[in-house]
């Protein structure tokens, strides 16, 4: 990698990773689904500024379309399903993240069944599961 990648590359990066922690909470679950069916570690940095130029992320971390990152970054093609229950098996194919409601304050948060992006994040501590989604391809 020569220096003007690296510019490119990182150039605005800790702008644009602020909001990662209030808001980055979907987009980083789908970065664990990523890892899990490469098999690699995903490229943060890469994946945030290619998301955002393609307006999949917005700069506050809304994700504006999961299947595309997914789909980008896994070379698979995905769907999503949102389910209030979740079946009793799940497939090798089949990838959920649970969207937690916190009923105080309306948030959400989203984290996956093993692992949450969050230490001891509120919503999970007060709230309950809203619905789930499954991705699947």
């Amino acid at each position: 990698m020569n220096l003007s990648q690296i510019k490119t590359r990182y150039a605005g990066i800790q702008t644009r990773l602020k909001n990662i922690s209030d808001y980055g909470c979907l987009f980083l679950c789908l970065c664990t689904i990523i890892e899990e069916v490469t098999g690699n570690y995903a490229d943060i940095v890469n994946i945030v500024q290619e998301s955002m130029a393609k307006k999949w992320l917005a700069e506050d971390y809304t994700v504006n379309d999961s299947i595309a990152i997914l789909n980008a970054f896994t070379g698979k093609n995905f769907k999503r399903d949102i389910v209030k229950k979740l079946p009793d098996v799940i497939e090798d194919n089949q990838f959920t993240i649970e969207k937690w409601l916190n009923p105080k304050t309306k948030g959400n948060h989203f984290k996956r069944r093993f692992v949450d992006t969050l230490v001891s994040s509120v919503t999970v501590n007060t709230g309950y599961i809203l619905e789930y989604y499954i991705y699947s391809y």
